[in-house]
């Protein structure tokens, strides 16, 4: 799939919030290793709260397939500082684990 503002912004901000959560999980376990904290839970919650919109603009579904997508396909290099307007230059990569031929696709 091709890159666009929404599509980079959602994956971007989803992986900040991802390395939030883990990092505050940590913080809370400090006192307390047995204090329930759920990493993933957050993260899904944060990734559900975003506007529905920006999921359309983005050309994607808001569902726990797309989330872990999100979470770990491949970005290019240097995406964070290329201009908005090129980013239909650029793909969105996964690694579709069950792919014999272990090939990147696109979303």
């Amino acid at each position: 799939m091709k890159l666009n503002k929404a599509l980079l912004n959602i994956i971007l901000a989803t992986r900040y919030r991802k390395q939030f959560e883990i990092s505050h999980s940590m913080l809370v376990k400090t006192n307390n290793e047995n204090a329930p904290y759920d990493w993933f839970q957050k993260t899904w919650d944060y990734f559900e709260s975003i506007d529905d919109g920006l999921f359309e603009e983005a050309g994607i579904k808001k569902n726990l397939a797309t989330l872990s997508i999100v979470l770990n396909c491949n970005l290019p290099e240097g995406i964070e500082d290329v201009e908005y307007s090129e980013l239909h230059n650029y793909e969105v990569l996964y690694f579709f684990k069950e792919d014999e031929e272990n090939e990147f696709r696109t979303i």
